[in-house]
């Protein structure tokens, strides 16, 4: 199994994050990451699904995203599979699970001191187990649902971007929030608000909610080559609908909505919280009140914090900034800040700080300190 660092946070904790470096070709990398989900969460490959619509997702693995096809092979390699066996499903890695609540800041370069277009993002969740979370008292040795995030780098050999970035609930294509080697930025956020299409609560073809942004890593430079890789891509919603925030070096930055609305940015600041903005050009055009899990509250609190600002925002400043959203609702299953970080498009980085723990007494959190990563 490859290493694996532990950056933040620790079995007393809310949350332990490990750090992954993942070097070779798709088909090793493949390898590494079965290694990790079935050494540290004791995952297999599932069996007992619809084998019509298994071998539809691998076909459309193998013709549309070829690199997670070839981490299929590798994850069938280290279980002794055939990569062609209808009856299993090599393309997810599942543990634990839940979808996300957020805030997103989109900086373009002007307003930002360095120069670099910068990514703010709250994730939000609740420190909860899934049992907790359906109503019931969580089992001895039931861990939260977001208990073991990953920071990862991935480094291919045979093609493809390097890609750093978030991820929990499932290892082989998930991602929550990332960068890759060319400065595309991306970050997702779920709909808190009713329409769309319904779940699946299964696999099916194409991608689901957090396969997209790995997908975008994966395969895009810019956000002109991500606007027409999500309007090709055959995408469902498994348990979350879900909408994203896209960046890339330039300053550009989109929101792609409900699978197929394009909210630009226009190279301002693009802020981004549980609502869907289509159709609704500024702030005014909300309905009054703080709307479902506050989104409405948050993204007029988070557009102020930023439009506050006396010039170029510093690091420190975007931090004090974005703490204006964070959430340490009370309730054992309230949401929680579980991290926030901070990426560099430019420098193709991340600055990221945990949520450990309620402080002492229930007010505000027990954090960790803010780690750096940088992809090379």
């Amino acid at each position: 199994m490859p290493g694996v660092e532990v950056v933040a946070g620790g079995p007393a904790d809310v949350v332990e994050v490990g750090h992954l470096v993942l070097r070779g070709t798709h088909r090793e990398i493949g390898r590494s990451l079965a290694e990790v989900a079935q050494d540290r969460h004791g995952v297999a490959p599932a069996a007992g699904g619809d084998p019509a619509v298994t071998r539809a997702r691998r076909h459309w693995y193998e013709r549309e995203w070829p690199a997670h096809f070839q981490r299929m092979l590798g994850v069938a390699d280290v279980h002794g599979l055939a990569v062609d066996d209808d009856a299993v499903e090599l393309g997810l890695l599942a543990y634990l699970g839940a979808p996300p609540g957020c805030s997103v800041a989109w900086l373009p370069p002007e307003v930002v001191a360095s120069g670099h277009p910068t990514l703010s993002r709250n994730y939000d969740f609740p420190a909860a187990t899934l049992t907790e979370i359906l109503g019931g008292v969580a089992q001895p040795g039931e861990l939260a649902m977001t208990a073991r995030p990953y920071v990862t780098e991935t480094y291919p050999a045979d093609g493809g971007r390097a890609c750093l970035f978030i991820g929990a609930y499932e290892l082989l294509g998930g991602c929550l929030d990332g960068v890759n080697d060319a400065g595309l930025v991306v970050a997702m956020l779920a709909d808190d608000e009713p329409g769309g299409a319904g779940p699946t609560l299964a696999p099916a073809a194409g991608l689901n909610e957090i396969q997209v942004l790995r997908y975008l890593l994966e395969t895009c430079t810019t956000t002109g080559e991500a606007r027409a890789g999500l309007r090709a891509a055959q995408q469902y919603v498994m348990f979350q609908a879900c909408h994203y925030l896209v960046a890339d070096a330039t300053g550009d930055s989109f929101v792609w909505e409900s699978g197929r609305h394009v909210v630009e940015g226009a190279g301002e600041v693009q802020v981004v919280t549980n609502h869907l903005l289509h159709g609704r050009p500024s702030l005014e055009d909300l309905p009054a009140g703080d709307g479902p899990s506050a989104t409405y509250a948050r993204a007029r609190r988070l557009t102020a914090a930023v439009a506050a600002r006396a010039g170029p925002m510093s690091t420190d400043e975007i931090k004090a900034a974005h703490a204006c959203v964070d959430r340490t609702d009370a309730g054992p299953v309230a949401p929680r800040t579980l991290w926030h970080g901070i990426y560099d498009a430019a420098d193709r980085s991340l600055d990221v700080s945990f949520h450990l723990g309620d402080a002492v007494g229930g007010a505000g959190a027990r954090r960790s300190p803010y780690r750096h990563f940088r992809l090379g």
